[in-house]
């Protein structure tokens, strides 16, 4: 079972593609991701 926070992180990490399948325009796509923080970068 994996940690809560690795879970986390992998659902951050993959927003974009998630936003992809759901087809939201690349705006609302930035718009959500900055409303909720995320960041991509591998830390």
């Amino acid at each position: 079972m994996m940690k809560r926070g690795r879970a986390a992180k992998i659902r951050v990490k993959r927003w974009p593609e998630f936003a992809a399948l759901a087809r939201l325009s690349p705006e609302w796509r930035d718009k959500i991701a900055k409303a909720h923080r995320l960041t991509f970068t591998d830390k």
